[in-house]
Protein backbone atom coordinates (compact mmCIF):
# COMPACT_ATOMS: atom_id res chain seq x y z
CA UNK A 1 0.00 0.00 0.00
CA UNK A 2 2.74 2.33 0.51
CA UNK A 3 4.08 2.08 -3.37
CA UNK A 4 0.43 3.41 -4.11
CA UNK A 5 0.75 5.96 -1.72
CA UNK A 6 3.94 7.55 -2.64
CA UNK A 7 2.98 6.75 -6.57
CA UNK A 8 -0.11 8.99 -5.78
CA UNK A 9 2.12 11.92 -4.04
CA UNK A 10 4.38 11.68 -7.49
CA UNK A 11 1.60 11.36 -9.63
CA UNK A 12 0.00 14.84 -7.79
CA UNK A 13 3.37 16.53 -7.41
CA UNK A 14 3.99 16.34 -11.15
CA UNK A 15 0.29 17.43 -12.01
CA UNK A 16 0.71 20.27 -9.79
CA UNK A 17 3.72 21.38 -11.04
CA UNK A 18 2.56 20.90 -15.37
CA UNK A 19 -0.32 22.77 -13.50
CA UNK A 20 2.37 25.79 -12.16
CA UNK A 21 4.46 25.58 -15.16
CA UNK A 22 1.01 26.45 -17.79
CA UNK A 23 0.07 29.20 -15.27
CA UNK A 24 3.45 30.55 -15.54
CA UNK A 25 3.92 29.98 -19.24
CA UNK A 26 1.20 32.02 -20.21
CA UNK A 27 2.13 34.84 -17.60
CA UNK A 28 5.37 34.95 -19.22
CA UNK A 29 3.78 35.11 -22.97
CA UNK A 30 0.91 37.85 -21.82
CA UNK A 31 3.84 39.62 -20.34
CA UNK A 32 6.01 39.30 -23.45
CA UNK A 33 2.49 40.62 -25.77
CA UNK A 34 2.14 44.19 -23.40
CA UNK A 35 5.93 44.68 -23.84
CA UNK A 36 5.47 44.30 -27.48
CA UNK A 37 2.56 46.53 -27.28
CA UNK A 38 4.31 49.31 -25.48
CA UNK A 39 7.24 49.28 -27.55
CA UNK A 40 4.74 49.92 -30.37
CA UNK A 41 3.27 52.70 -28.33
CA UNK A 42 6.45 54.20 -27.37
CA UNK A 43 8.03 54.07 -31.14
CA UNK A 44 4.62 55.69 -32.91
CA UNK A 45 4.82 58.18 -30.06
CA UNK A 46 9.13 59.06 -30.98
CA UNK A 47 8.17 59.17 -34.34
CA UNK A 48 4.76 61.17 -34.01
CA UNK A 49 6.74 63.82 -31.65
CA UNK A 50 10.13 63.83 -34.33
CA UNK A 51 9.25 62.77 -37.80
CA UNK A 52 10.12 66.27 -38.94
CA UNK A 53 13.00 66.75 -36.72
CA UNK A 54 16.20 66.51 -38.74
CA UNK A 55 18.21 66.04 -35.38
CA UNK A 56 16.11 63.15 -34.08
CA UNK A 57 17.70 59.83 -33.47
CA UNK A 58 17.19 56.90 -35.96
CA UNK A 59 17.41 59.25 -38.95
CA UNK A 60 17.13 56.50 -41.30
CA UNK A 61 14.32 55.13 -40.12
CA UNK A 62 12.35 58.00 -39.46
CA UNK A 63 13.26 58.61 -43.16
CA UNK A 64 11.87 55.19 -43.69
CA UNK A 65 8.67 55.42 -42.07
CA UNK A 66 7.77 58.75 -44.03
CA UNK A 67 8.59 57.42 -47.71
CA UNK A 68 6.09 54.39 -46.46
CA UNK A 69 3.96 56.80 -45.42
CA UNK A 70 4.00 58.96 -48.84
CA UNK A 71 3.93 55.85 -50.92
CA UNK A 72 0.37 54.24 -48.24
CA UNK A 73 -0.63 57.88 -49.27
CA UNK A 74 -0.10 57.79 -53.07
CA UNK A 75 -1.71 54.15 -53.07
CA UNK A 76 -4.88 55.42 -51.23
CA UNK A 77 -5.04 58.36 -53.82
CA UNK A 78 -4.79 55.85 -56.64
CA UNK A 79 -7.85 53.46 -55.26
CA UNK A 80 -10.07 56.36 -54.93
CA UNK A 81 -9.47 57.50 -58.44
CA UNK A 82 -10.63 54.15 -59.26
CA UNK A 83 -13.69 53.96 -57.21
CA UNK A 84 -14.44 57.38 -58.51
CA UNK A 85 -14.04 59.60 -54.98
CA UNK A 86 -12.21 62.63 -53.73
CA UNK A 87 -10.79 63.25 -50.16
CA UNK A 88 -12.49 66.20 -48.38
CA UNK A 89 -9.36 68.54 -47.87
CA UNK A 90 -11.26 69.94 -44.48
CA UNK A 91 -12.04 66.39 -42.38
CA UNK A 92 -10.64 63.56 -44.74
CA UNK A 93 -14.11 61.79 -45.64
CA UNK A 94 -14.23 59.81 -49.02
CA UNK A 95 -16.84 61.52 -51.04
CA UNK A 96 -18.06 61.20 -55.12
CA UNK A 97 -15.62 63.00 -56.98
CA UNK A 98 -18.03 65.79 -58.27
CA UNK A 99 -19.50 66.73 -54.85
CA UNK A 100 -19.87 70.17 -53.98
CA UNK A 101 -20.03 69.91 -50.47
CA UNK A 102 -18.40 67.40 -47.86
CA UNK A 103 -21.41 65.20 -46.68
CA UNK A 104 -19.37 64.57 -43.28
CA UNK A 105 -18.34 68.25 -42.35
CA UNK A 106 -20.07 70.13 -45.24
CA UNK A 107 -17.04 72.36 -46.53
CA UNK A 108 -17.27 73.56 -49.74
CA UNK A 109 -15.02 70.96 -52.21
CA UNK A 110 -12.95 72.45 -54.76
CA UNK A 111 -13.80 71.66 -58.62
CA UNK A 112 -11.63 70.69 -60.99
CA UNK A 113 -10.90 73.57 -63.37
CA UNK A 114 -11.98 72.34 -67.28
CA UNK A 115 -9.92 73.38 -69.84
CA UNK A 116 -11.52 76.77 -71.83
CA UNK A 117 -13.29 75.43 -75.00
CA UNK A 118 -11.64 76.62 -78.00
CA UNK A 119 -13.49 75.26 -80.40
CA UNK A 120 -17.11 76.30 -81.92
CA UNK A 121 -19.24 74.12 -84.01
CA UNK A 122 -19.78 75.83 -86.96
CA UNK A 123 -22.76 73.34 -87.42
CA UNK A 124 -24.75 74.61 -84.33
CA UNK A 125 -22.34 77.17 -82.24
CA UNK A 126 -21.72 74.61 -79.23
CA UNK A 127 -18.35 75.00 -77.88
CA UNK A 128 -15.61 72.33 -77.69
CA UNK A 129 -12.34 71.29 -76.15
CA UNK A 130 -9.38 71.28 -78.66
CA UNK A 131 -8.94 67.47 -78.90
CA UNK A 132 -12.94 66.91 -80.19
CA UNK A 133 -13.19 65.92 -83.41
CA UNK A 134 -16.94 65.90 -82.90
CA UNK A 135 -19.10 68.16 -81.84
CA UNK A 136 -20.25 66.97 -78.24
CA UNK A 137 -23.90 68.80 -79.20
CA UNK A 138 -24.95 67.56 -82.44
CA UNK A 139 -22.20 65.22 -83.63
CA UNK A 140 -20.73 67.36 -86.49
CA UNK A 141 -17.13 67.09 -87.84
CA UNK A 142 -15.08 70.32 -86.24
CA UNK A 143 -12.11 70.03 -88.64
CA UNK A 144 -11.09 68.66 -91.37
CA UNK A 145 -8.65 65.67 -89.22
CA UNK A 146 -9.33 62.72 -90.93
CA UNK A 147 -12.72 60.38 -89.32
CA UNK A 148 -11.93 57.27 -87.81
CA UNK A 149 -11.05 55.75 -91.00
CA UNK A 150 -7.53 55.52 -90.34
CA UNK A 151 -5.59 52.08 -89.97
CA UNK A 152 -8.70 49.96 -91.39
Amino acid sequence: MAFFDDLSRKVSRGTKNLADATRLNALVAESKKQIEGLYRNLGSAYYEAHRDDSAAEQPELIAALNRQFESMAQAQDALRQLRGLSKCPNCGAELPQNSLFCSTCGARQPQPESPAPTGVCPNCGAPNQPDHRFCAACGAALSDAPSGSEGV
